[in-house]
């Protein structure tokens, strides 16, 4: 059980990791290149017990790659980007460089997601570089940690790596939604649904979901918080199913999955502020309360359309 628990912990901090640097790179935010090199460097080290430095460090702007262990001749490329344009000029650069006669083996850490590379990577028999094998992203890492599972010192130390050094790399990034297109989705809502609270619907089997309860206990949602949805908000989310649904709405229904995948995101990489999922709903819409004060009249749907959000699993932690 101790061990499940670890193998959960690490992957919600390596989902953090990537999900920050994705926002980064999408915000063009710089500043997490080093945090990310660091990290990459203690992590890499623990799991495969290397021993990288930063070569940054030592050399700002290293050629071809950031992180080195000269003993084993292994260099690492710390990057966000997972083109293979990229791939394919930092190889140039390590052979212009002859970094390949210290570091002959050469690989990328994409701190995303990598692609399924179609592309040949020509190292013009300098060394030996395979793309299945030495291009790695969060994935990788995790598999790699899971199958050491059965070492529990091991587990804990990532653990504590992961957790000592991802907050790092997170900012105000929640503070990003979008209240103003919320507020679109709602004004429009509620002009087409009048006396939506007179109006109560208790139909709502059609509604495609994965299973509440379970999703409660993923996403630790109290059991007060639930019976607030349940009683309070449950009963209107046909209504908001028919409304996005309506030809005439798609426009509105475009802005309402904008909504949500910035939401999504922020809200992954903000998780581990909060103990209870209780509290992102209290923050989301007080920051849209703040942002755009009409909607303090809206209040009461807003509250309605933020747990229809949660309900559907368009935001939160769902089974996988």
């Amino acid at each position: 059980m101790e061990n499940l628990q670890l193998n959960y912990k690490i992957r919600q901090q390596l989902t953090y990791w990537r999900m920050f640097t994705e926002l980064s790179s999408s915000s063009q935010y710089n500043d997490v290149n080093k945090t990310n090199e660091d990290l990459s460097c203690q992590v890499l080290n623990e799991i495969f017990e290397w021993n990288l430095i930063n070569l940054n460090t030592i050399k700002p702007n290293f050629p071809a790659i950031d992180l080195g262990d000269d003993k084993k001749g292994i260099g690492i490329s710390v990057t966000a980007t997972d083109d293979s344009k990229y791939i394919k000029e930092k190889i140039k650069i390590n052979i212009k460089h002859k970094i390949y006669q210290t570091y002959p083996t050469h690989f990328f850490l994409i701190t995303t997601s990598k692609k399924k590379y179609t592309a040949e990577f020509d190292t013009k028999g300098f060394y030996t570089f395979d793309k299945s094998k030495n291009i790695l992203d969060i994935q990788d890492l995790f598999d790699e940690i899971e199958k050491q599972s059965y070492n529990k010192e091991k587990q804990k130390k990532i653990l504590s790596i992961l957790e000592n050094n991802v907050y790092k790399l997170k900012g105000n990034f929640i503070e990003d939604i979008t209240p103003h297109d919320i507020a679109k989705v709602l004004e429009e809502f509620s002009s087409q649904n009048p006396d939506l609270i007179k109006n109560i619907s208790v139909s709502i089997q059609s509604i495609h979901r994965t299973d509440f309860p379970q999703k409660n206990r993923i996403n630790n949602l109290s059991e007060g918080y639930i019976k607030l949805i349940q009683q309070e908000s449950l009963p209107f989310f046909e209504q908001v199913a028919k409304f996005l649904e309506k030809f005439e709405n798609r426009n509105f229904k475009k802005i309402y999955y904008n909504i949500t995948t910035d939401l999504q995101k922020t809200i992954l990489v903000k998780r581990a502020d909060f103990e209870e999922f209780d509290q992102i709903f209290e923050t989301i819409g007080n920051i849209c309360k703040e942002q755009v004060p009409q909607l303090l009249a809206e209040r009461r749907t807003l509250q309605i359309l933020l747990h229809f959000m949660y309900f559907q699993c368009d935001i939160g932690e769902n089974k996988p």
